[in-house]
């Protein structure tokens, strides 16, 4: 089992599931530079295999043995 806290540095697993979509990062600020002390407003969703959800600064992101995506609420 893996876990991530959003707001910390990535890991590098983490990271790879941006780069293949399973997360994608989202923020209130759409227009203009992005704005890092609006960081922790940013918005994380998990595609899992059977599901969708939201995660926030602070929250855990926890990869389970079989590879599946789970959020737990900070």
């Amino acid at each position: 089992m893996k876990k991530y806290q959003f707001g910390t540095a990535w890991a590098d697993w983490a990271w790879d599931l941006v780069g293949n979509n399973k997360i994608i990062l989202d923020s209130p600020q759409h227009n203009g530079p992005f704005d890092h002390s609006k960081d922790s407003e940013m918005l994380f969703f998990v595609y899992g295999r059977k599901n969708i959800e939201i995660g926030h600064w602070g929250d855990t992101l926890i990869q389970d043995d079989d590879g599946n995506l789970n959020v737990e609420k900070g």
